[in-house]
């Protein structure tokens, strides 16, 4: 079964920062004017000593997205960016298999920089509406290389039938150089609701960085777009997808359980959807 023409592109809610754009493009880097976007993810002035906060914390440096077309034999996504020394690297990535027979295995990432990536964050639904195996991801990279870098991430062979790929690379300064994941948590819809949670999320830093990622093939045709949840911001929104990759600044968490939630466009309703976050602890 083939998927139907990519009918809109996502949008990358950029914080002057770059993208590379839609469907098929994944050579050109284009500037993005975020000045509108770099405000909201600031986000409210508080005070580091006031709040418990790191006395460096962590802050948003760039991102780079791509969507497209999963052909039968698999293919590799590549990202070039200059990186900064010690920044971390995050690759939030949705994959939905058409083939009969799903992928044995899972994407993985790599660079040429030499950095160590490690899976945070998986789910994999096996189950979804029209399609054999969805697949949500978040990996990282800390205390990064700095210079030139290419990322690629390697998607497994899906014969006959292909799929369709998106995901989405940021760089935050602040963050642990070792240790740096301070928790995970994840979710596959057991009913069908509006509202999208990955279940608790502990941490135990305090000014913890966190990235959710929430997907839902079912809702392609709906109207409208995905919402992030309270105190989080829409670093990606893929319509075509109904995917969502959103961040919490100021980057302020405090320890303990929480929750990080999205909502389905309005209307829609379904059991379809995935979600994955991790939390990122401040130098």
């Amino acid at each position: 079964m083939r998927i139907a023409p990519l009918i809109a592109p996502l949008a990358v809610l950029a914080c002057g920062g770059n993208a590379i754009g839609g469907s098929g493009d994944s050579g050109s880097v284009a500037p993005q004017d975020g000045a509108t976007e770099a405000a909201d993810r600031d986000g409210p002035s508080e005070d580091a000593s006031d709040s418990g906060a790191a006395a460096v914390p962590i802050a948003f440096v760039n991102q780079f997205s791509t969507t497209d077309y999963i052909p039968d034999s698999g293919s590799p996504w590549q990202f070039p960016l200059t990186e900064n020394a010690g920044d971390l690297l995050v690759l939030a990535a949705f994959a939905s298999y058409s083939c009969s027979t799903p992928p044995a295995t899972m994407m993985t990432v790599s660079d040429t920089a030499g950095n160590t990536w490690s899976l945070a964050a998986h789910e994999a639904n096996t189950s979804p509406a029209s399609y054999p195996l969805e697949q949500a991801q978040i990996w990282y990279a800390p205390d990064v290389q700095e210079g030139s870098n290419t990322v690629t991430l390697a998607v497994p062979s899906c014969d006959p039938g292909g799929g369709m790929v998106a995901q989405l690379l940021l760089e935050y300064s602040g963050v642990a150089p070792a240790g740096a994941l301070d928790g995970i948590a994840g979710a596959i819809a057991a009913t069908a609701s509006n509202e999208m949670d990955t279940g608790p999320l502990v941490t135990t830093g305090n000014g913890d960085l966190v990235v959710g990622l929430f997907a839902d093939n079912c809702a392609m045709s709906a109207q409208g777009s995905m919402g992030a949840g309270p105190g989080y911001h829409a670093a990606l929104l893929d319509h075509f997808f109904s995917a969502l990759v959103e961040d919490n600044p100021p980057y302020l968490l405090a320890p303990g359980p929480s929750h990080v939630a999205a909502t389905l466009p309005s209307g829609t309703s379904d059991a379809c959807w995935m979600a994955v976050a991790a939390a990122f602890k401040p130098r």
